[in-house]
């Protein structure tokens, strides 16, 4: 996609896909920050670099109690030059995250849920 801006400057959208992991933080456990630090450099080093958020807090309300749960999760993400329209891009990068998933499930064992998340985005270019 490409659009002009009054006729002089082309932009170009550049298709990418987001993959997202969702690291609950527990100051008490340095293994936690361990698998924040390790998802970071394995997203560098495969997938040419990767972000780190600072702490979110999420909320949860139990259905049971009706209280709330409270847990601070860091996300750390990369974004890979893919186009997840293109078929078999998007089944290569999707047969790779459950094996992720899985090695944060063994090392994480205590979290009920571990998510990676898999999104298009499109970088504007010029």
């Amino acid at each position: 996609m490409s659009s002009t801006n009054g006729g002089s400057d082309a932009l170009s959208l550049e298709a990418r896909a987001r993959v997202e992991v969702f690291i609950p933080l527990r100051e008490d456990d340095l293994g936690y920050q361990a698998v924040s630090q390790w998802v970071a450099e394995e997203f560098a080093f495969r997938r040419g670099g990767s972000t780190t958020t600072t702490s979110f807090l999420g909320l949860c309300a139990s259905p049971t109690t009706g209280t709330l749960a409270r847990d601070h999760v860091q996300i750390v993400f990369t974004d890979i030059l893919v186009d997840l329209d293109d078929i078999d891009a998007r089944n290569e990068l999707v047969a790779e995250l459950p094996l992720l998933r899985m090695d944060l499930e063994g090392t994480l064992h205590e979290e009920e849920e571990i998510w990676v998340t898999l999104s298009p985005i499109g970088i504007v270019r010029r």
